[in-house]
């Protein structure tokens, strides 16, 4: 059988991951709502930062180093997706 990305040593090669990701907020930034959208293998997603239920604390998702989608959380006064 065919191998998309080749083959080495009789086993498939594994098929690179393609990513692209973007941050409507420029990253990991607290005080701004954005949304994180992109591709991963083809599929497209998009996640919008977000307050975690009783307002005190941000989910915010950001591009990582990686440039992959990443999330994190920070301890704050949280209104529309955004620390105020």
């Amino acid at each position: 059988f065919p191998c998309d990305a080749g083959c080495s040593n009789g086993k498939c090669n594994e098929v690179p991951t393609t990513i692209t990701c973007k941050d409507s907020d420029g990253g990991f930034v607290v005080a701004a709502a954005g949304t994180l959208s992109g591709t991963a293998d083809g599929k497209a997603f998009m996640m919008q930062d977000t307050c975690a239920t009783g307002g005190n604390e941000l989910i915010e998702y950001y591009c990582n180093s990686n440039n992959q989608p990443s999330k994190g959380s920070h301890k704050c006064t949280c209104v529309a997706g955004a620390c105020v």
